[in-house]
């Protein structure tokens, strides 16, 4: 399946993504009740934790650790030293980093915790997808998802500011009745499915003076009101939407 993305598009978007000096909890602190429920979710302790695109590797480091597990995933960008340099500095115990085409690649093990971060919503089909990554799962394991809420005000904030990124996603990914019909039509078990955080004002294009006139205040009061907006989740304005789902006990 050809996405919206290449992979110039990703290598630029974390060229200056070092793990070093970052406060990963600090930076989750919107995820951790969910991500802190996943042992309450699995009915089996996570030893292996598989995510799909996990350059850099923030998630599978952070997760890992949380849990005790082994850290494996796959992604296409050319060079993983950075994040291999760090697993093995930080002490993350790993099994296999897979430098590969997801799309291409089969899997030759399944994993008690499957989860892709901003991943689904750069492919023109998100559903064939998810069935792609639940793939990877062990039978009765987990499927975590992130994706980007660019829907409802972040619609004319990228009209205005981040036109290009925004042509990067399909939005129909984005809501929390798509994430349930997926449940449905796979038989897959949702167990969460909520927006989380406030707006995120980040632009992924250089901005010419009139536009930087206009989103230098406007970022200055999302900033102000970001900690009102983060205890108040919503469709309209929160960061990103996240499902987890539990797959059958014959995950085949």
């Amino acid at each position: 399946m050809e996405p919206l993305t290449n992979e110039t598009y990703w290598e630029k978007h974390f060229e200056n993504a070092s793990l070093i000096n970052r406060n990963l909890e600090k930076q989750f602190a919107d995820f951790l009740p969910f991500f802190d429920s996943l042992p309450a979710f699995s009915r089996k302790k996570m030893e292996q934790i598989f995510e799909v695109g996990c350059f850099p590797g923030r998630y599978l480091h952070f997760l890992s650790q949380r849990f005790g597990a082994v850290a494996n995933g796959i992604d296409f960008v050319r060079d993983f030293s950075p994040m291999t340099d760090f697993f093995k500095s930080s002490g993350t115990p790993v099994g296999a980093l897979i430098q590969g085409d997801f799309f291409k690649t089969e899997p030759s093990n399944k994993f008690d915790l499957v989860l892709s971060i901003g991943f689904i919503e750069h492919f023109p089909d998100p559903t064939e997808v998810l069935k792609r990554q639940s793939a990877w799962v062990s039978d009765g394991g987990l499927m975590m998802v992130t994706v980007p809420n660019k829907r409802f005000l972040r619609i004319p904030f990228a009209f205005l500011f981040d036109q290009k990124n925004q042509k990067a996603h399909v939005l129909k990914s984005m809501r929390i009745s798509y994430f349930k019909q997926v449940a449905q039509e796979m038989g897959w078990e949702l167990l969460a499915c909520a927006y989380v955080g406030g707006f995120n004002p980040k632009v992924h294009q250089p901005l010419n003076a009139v536009q930087s006139v206009v989103y230098r205040p406007l970022k200055w009061a999302i900033k102000k009101l970001n900690p009102w907006l983060k205890k108040r989740p919503s469709k309209w304005y929160s960061h990103t939407l996240l499902a987890v789902y539990r797959l059958p006990a014959s995950n085949s």
